[in-house]
């Protein structure tokens, strides 16, 4: 069946981007300034065979992605910013919930954690991109894609 890489990573955006938060939403890690409100940006962080899953025939994949809220952390009023980065937050993983299987039946989120490494899960932090500081919270999407990999003896 294969990865299906490229319909993955559309899947995930087209959530951000149909929730109407951000000014724009990357399939990449930026590589210079994200701009002045919300961005929100999906990329790769790992790909590995799906514990407990698949079977003799096939091996099931869990393919994991980064998908991150940035904003620049020096916009007034300052009392917001959390709260701003913590709603889109909340919005995505409502989004990511309530369409878990990725448009499909043979691949799915991960929400609770039933294979292999962490849930659905959310990590805030800072990070400096072209000298300005960004206030972030990095979401891991776990995706399982059932029979990814045929298996011959």
């Amino acid at each position: 069946m294969a990865i299906q890489a490229q319909d993955l990573i559309d899947r995930l955006a087209s959530h951000a981007q149909s929730l109407g938060l951000f000014d724009r939403v990357n399939k990449h890690e930026p590589k210079n300034k994200p701009g002045r409100g919300l961005t929100c940006a999906v990329w790769i962080d790992r790909i590995e065979p799906a514990a407990g899953r698949g079977g003799l025939a096939a091996t099931s994949a869990r393919v994991v992605f980064n998908v991150r809220v940035y904003t620049n952390m020096l916009q007034e009023p300052q009392d917001a910013i959390d709260p701003n980065v913590m709603n889109a937050v909340d919005l995505l993983f409502e989004a990511y919930s309530n369409d878990f299987q990725l448009g499909g039946t043979d691949r799915w989120i991960d929400l609770m954690g039933a294979t292999q490494g962490h849930p659905l899960f959310a990590q805030s932090g800072y990070i400096n991109i072209d000298n300005m500081v960004y206030r972030v919270m990095t979401l891991t999407v776990p995706a399982i894609v059932e029979n990814a990999w045929p298996q011959a003896a």
